[in-house]
């Protein structure tokens, strides 16, 4: 991929944090990538859609209750490393995630899945800009900055926007037209 011109933005180290963010979203929605710099299909949220779905299909019968554990546990594994959902969840999330690792019984399952996804329909995506928001100010874990932006790109096609409309906004906002000076910047992207 080439490199993306950054002469519309200032020389201060205080951006770093917004340009990281801004060269991450490119990278991931370009259409060459590699797939390893590619956003996640499923994120904590659609894996709780997912579970329940495939819950649904159980008691159908048209799975096995087995195939619901490998969901089970990509689930925890994203809860896991999920800084907005924990976030999200605060003092329940210790509760629910021991919860899900020791729970056999996928009718109980369905029942406590269904209100973390509601919680996680009207939050999520609010909590992951919110997140980004603050770190892009002080950008000092580059990681956490890296796994939200991946979050957050996961989630926005997750509600149907398109790759390509993410991809050439990002592309127009942050590298284009207008001035960036400073990180508070992300909030009108």
């Amino acid at each position: 991929m080439l490199k993306p011109k950054i002469d519309n933005w200032g020389g201060n180290e205080e951006l770093d944090g917004l340009l990281l963010f801004a060269q991450l979203i490119d990278e991931m929605l370009f259409d060459y990538t590699i797939d390893s710099y590619k956003p996640p299909v499923l994120n904590t949220h659609s894996l709780c859609e997912e579970l329940l779905s495939a819950i649904d299909e159980v008691r159908e019968g048209f799975l096995k209750e087995k195939s619901i554990e490998s969901i089970k546990e990509e689930l925890i594994w994203s809860l896991e490393n999920d800084y907005a959902a924990k976030r999200i969840l605060g003092y329940r999330y210790n509760t629910i995630l021991n919860y899900l690792r020791t729970s056999n019984n996928f009718n109980d399952l369905s029942s406590n899945i269904a209100p973390l996804k509601n919680l996680l329909d009207l939050k999520y995506i609010d909590e992951i800009k919110k997140e980004l928001t603050e770190l892009v100010e002080i950008p000092k874990d580059k990681e956490k900055i890296t796994t939200l932006s991946k979050l957050l790109v996961s989630e926005l096609l997750a509600n149907n926007y398109s790759q390509q409309y993410i991809f050439y906004e990002t592309r127009k906002y942050f590298f284009q037209y207008q001035k960036i000076h400073s990180a508070n910047q992300i909030e009108q992207y």
